[in-house]
């Protein structure tokens, strides 16, 4: 389920560099046609894609050049802004949650560990057949998320809330942080439709 999370967060990523880089790319020619820096025939030579459109704006410097300024200026600003933000590095959440920072020195856990606590203790519901779950520490204490799939015909509400209390207790009893939020997720189709064997 990581790995797959993982898989969406890149590609979804590639996609939007690529669709920045068209989005600025058409804004530029769109300019450059306004000019007369270029025309038409050279972007699209003997009539190819986009012909009639690049046409369209080449001609609009005579009775609406606005028109073509606003969607070229702003197509290759919004390019450019979305080009940097997803090209610039991001900063990763560290694998280490730090449960106590005081005098005496720091304690840690693997946020692996957190969420292995976490799996254990859903897992352990009668009515959860899979379960994926997430762990963020924040200033206000540990934030949970847990998506979990329950058998049919399961009190949804019940086992939400029965989830809440339980990691809630568990975690500030063996991790010794407090937690600010619980965010439970039920839903009775499997959570990987792929496979339907039970979490445990």
């Amino acid at each position: 389920m990581q790995a797959l999370q993982t898989f969406r967060n890149g590609f979804n990523r590639l996609f939007m560099l690529v669709l920045s880089f068209v989005s600025f790319g058409f804004g530029i020619v769109v300019l450059l046609l306004l000019g007369r820096w270029i025309s038409p025939a050279e972007v699209s030579p003997n009539g190819t894609i986009m012909f009639d459109q690049w046409n369209f704006f080449a001609q609009s410097r005579v009775f609406n050049p606005l028109l073509g300024i606003i969607v070229g200026g702003v197509c290759a600003f919004a390019g450019l802004v979305g080009f940097i933000f997803q090209a610039l590095p991001r900063k990763r959440e560290s694998s280490v949650l730090v449960v106590r920072h005081d005098s005496q020195g720091k304690v840690t856990m693997d946020r692996s560990s957190v969420r292995d606590l976490v799996q254990y203790e859903v897992a352990s519901m009668p009515d959860v057949i899979e379960t994926h779950q997430d762990v963020k520490m924040r200033r206000d204490g540990l934030h949970v998320h847990v998506r979990s799939s329950l058998a049919p015909g399961t009190d949804a509400n019940r086992v939400g809330r029965e989830l809440q209390e339980k990691l809630r207790s568990s975690l500030q009893q063996r991790v010794g942080v407090p937690v600010a939020n619980v965010a439970v997720e039920t839903q009775f189709a499997p959570l990987n439709r792929h496979s339907r064997r039970r979490v445990r």
